[in-house]
């Protein structure tokens, strides 16, 4: 009882014979354990002193910090909660917000009730607790009134590389994540470099490389592996596709701008993905290169070269250990370690749908999780989940309802059938679709093989 007054005394609660107990050492124990979090509960403790009114608030408050800080292992979920906790629920009451979460058909527009207790469900909760907070807005490349944003790449540098072994960059560097992102503009790409501080959450723009009479259309980081053969200074390595070219950049801040190897391939890189010790790069021609990592260094110029069809490569997918190809109208499976085609899934997607005229139209976007594969056409509203074995339609999402729900503005403004999704990705358990009008919506999913209630 004690132990939790003083973690509530603040507030003023009047503690109850029925609260939850826990020990001081178990809590002294906890902040060793993660000390940042002692920082973080501080000050959600002096936010609720402010926004807590009523008993129910704040006994719903000292139930949270008690319930959750029992158990050690729900620290980093609960380091979470806290910093989201303040802009999740702004409006809300403290108790409305932890029983209240996003609904799943809503797209992020309404709430309702969540049959998931607290505890249980920051541990292995049915659906995503975590809701997007606007950070910032870049403005990349050299502000060109016509550039294009082609790709980019978000990674933590490899600490491990020999380059940072041997510079005293290892510590600074350690709390940051680089972003790259490349611009098109004026006959020329832009890399501008940025460096993500963790701690502070914030984007900070270091510098931009400019690459004239260039279009990279695809950039990927490698971790591992040495670009040029005995040289371990070209471990961490960022790979760029440009029209018949590879070209591949130092990794390591603040070389960033260093070329350290290309090679000319025959066709135009549109995608490009890195696992283990495979590089793999998706054409427009509709071939498959892929790039293998010997004992040391990266085998440059012998790359297997695979045929999966005649339309350009729309995205590639590593899901348990194969990669998936997205081409035309159909997904095609590579095995990981054959590095043979063993399967395309064209055929059984028509007998699994039976709106057979969409699947006329070609692939542009794929995604995968729990749930299944997640698939985006050309200049189509709907958003299709597939379970991958067997090969099966479940469930359809349709964009245009939420969007327009979302703001009369755009409902006034855009004609029926211009509102198309052009990507997907996900993070954190949650889907995130852009549209063609600028709109981006994130809709939380099932954490476990459920199909997502609409």
């Amino acid at each position: 009882m004690r132990s939790l007054e003083f973690l509530t005394h603040d507030l003023l609660f009047d503690l109850k014979q029925d609260d939850v107990i826990l020990e001081r050492s178990k809590i002294q124990e906890i902040f060793a354990y993660l000390p940042e979090i002692q920082v973080l509960h501080q000050n959600f403790q002096n936010w609720m002193e402010l926004t807590a009114k009523s008993w129910a608030e704040k006994e719903m408050a000292g139930w949270i910090f008690g319930a959750v800080l029992e158990q050690p292992a729900l620290v980093k979920a609960y380091s979470m909660f806290v910093i989201n906790y303040e802009h999740a629920i702004s409006g809300l009451g403290v108790q409305a917000a932890v029983v209240l979460q996003r609904t799943v058909g809503s797209a992020g527009n309404e709430v309702c009730p969540s049959q998931i207790g607290l505890v249980d469900g920051l541990v292995d909760q049915l659906l995503a607790m975590h809701e997007p907070v606007f950070v910032d807005k870049l403005s990349p490349g050299t502000f060109h009134d016509h550039s294009k944003l082609t790709c980019g790449t978000y990674y933590a540098p490899n600490l491990a590389a020999p380059l940072y072994v041997r510079q005293p960059l290892q510590d600074w560097i350690r709390n940051r994540r680089m972003l790259w992102i490349c611009t098109f503009g004026g006959a020329k790409t832009t890399v501008t470099f940025y460096t993500h501080e963790v701690l502070s959450n914030t984007l900070v723009r270091r510098t931009h490389l400019l690459l004239n009479d260039v279009f990279v259309e695809c950039i990927v980081h490698v971790p591992k592996g040495q670009a040029v053969l005995g040289d371990d200074s070209t471990v961490d390595t960022v790979w760029m596709g440009s029209r018949n070219l590879l070209m591949i950049y130092s990794g390591s801040y603040p070389l960033v701008d260093k070329q350290l190897a290309s090679v000319s391939i025959k066709g135009c890189p549109k995608q490009m993905v890195h696992r283990a010790d495979r590089v793999y790069i998706g054409l427009n021609s509709g071939n498959v290169l892929i790039y293998k990592i010997g004992a040391t260094a990266w085998n440059l110029q012998a790359a297997v070269l695979i045929n999966v069809c005649a339309h350009p490569i729309a995205t590639l997918k590593s899901i348990k250990g194969n990669m998936y190809v997205a081409a035309g109208t159909s997904v095609s499976v590579i095995d990981g370690k054959t590095d043979r085609l063993c399967g395309n899934i064209q055929s059984e997607d028509l007998q699994g749908n039976a709106d057979a005229q969409a699947l006329t139209t070609p692939i542009i976007c794929m995604a995968y999780s729990v749930n299944g594969m997640w698939l985006v056409r050309h200049k189509s509203s709907i958003v299709s989940l597939y379970r991958l074995s067997p090969w099966k339609h479940l469930k359809d999402i349709d964009v245009t309802r939420p969007v327009r729900r979302f703001s009369t503005v755009i409902c006034q403004a855009m004609c029926e059938g211009n509102i198309f999704a052009t990507s997907i990705a996900l993070v954190n358990n949650s889907l995130w679709i852009g549209t063609s009008i600028g709109v981006t919506m994130m809709m939380a999913l099932p954490m476990r093989r459920n199909v997502p209630l609409i």
